[in-house]
């Protein structure tokens, strides 16, 4: 396929974000300077998401596949063993990545593929959302340019909804109704979870977040814990739902400097 899509800043070790199904590398935005002073930071778009092309038609497109893209986008930039962080299905595909052995570290953010069983239909309020965002794609910037718009909105996704930039909430509406990839990613996963945690290697620190109010993935039905590699650092964000870089970008910097850490224990602290 032809490359993927990306943007590229910063200076430091490198830190490849891989955003979410129906997103862009745009959801990344809330946390880009405070990591860009930190890494050299690369926010890349999946298959047929933001500027990327889809997939061919009859091409694989589970978590695990497009773990193998992203390992030869990595590939052509030169880029052995990067850290990595994703959110929700960028989450499921930076997991793969690690038991694949191509990253140093893994910051997965509310990743999916921990449900209790796996699942049989697609992922219901995603699809809601995705829906939504292709019949009012004309209206968007008057709806979302006002805080009961984002409230109504983005209710699913995050508890900061009244205080998005924006911007960012436009965006994100924006890469989830044009989103060619969508429905084979979302069909990708269906059938299936995470199970390769017990292949990880455990030099790769892991950490993995879920907030407490997260309504996309649930716990008790999609945050199954022992699917996890079993030197996973588990952590419950107070206060945040499923994007954590937009309820709490100081956290997920946080946590992603205490992970890359673990990897370069020589390399100081990040306030």
């Amino acid at each position: 396929m032809s490359a993927l899509s990306y943007e590229r800043s910063g200076t430091g070790p490198p830190l490849v974000l891989v955003h979410g199904l129906g997103s862009a590398h745009s959801v990344w935005r809330p946390v880009l300077p405070a990591l860009e002073a930190q890494y050299d930071v690369i926010t890349v778009d999946l298959p047929g998401h933001g500027e990327s092309p889809p997939l061919p038609e009859q091409d694989d497109a589970s978590p695990g596949a497009l773990a193998g893209v992203v390992a030869a986008f990595l590939d052509r930039l030169g880029l052995d063993r990067p850290h990595v962080a994703g959110n929700s299905l960028g989450g499921w595909v930076a997991l793969e990545l690690a038991a694949m052995n191509r990253v140093a570290s893994v910051t997965a953010l509310a990743p999916a593929g921990f449900w209790l069983v796996p699942r049989k239909a697609r992922l219901g309020l995603i699809e809601v959302s995705r829906q939504l965002a292709r019949r009012t794609s004309r209206v968007q910037p008057l709806i979302l340019s006002r805080s009961w718009g984002r409230a109504i909105g983005m209710r699913d996704y995050t508890t900061a909804a009244r205080h998005l930039d924006v911007s960012v909430a436009l965006d994100a509406a924006r890469a989830m109704a044009t989103a060619t990839g969508f429905e084979a990613a979302d069909q990708g996963m269906i059938g299936t979870r995470f199970f390769r945690g017990g292949v990880t290697p455990a030099e790769i620190p892991v950490t993995i977040a879920f907030g407490d109010h997260d309504r996309i993935l649930p716990a008790g039905s999609c945050q199954e814990r022992r699917l996890a590699p079993a030197h996973a650092r588990w952590v419950v964000i107070d206060n945040c739902g499923h994007v954590p870089m937009w309820d709490r970008p100081d956290m997920t910097v946080r946590l992603v400097g205490q992970t890359t850490r673990l990897a370069q224990p020589d390399r100081p602290a990040v306030s």
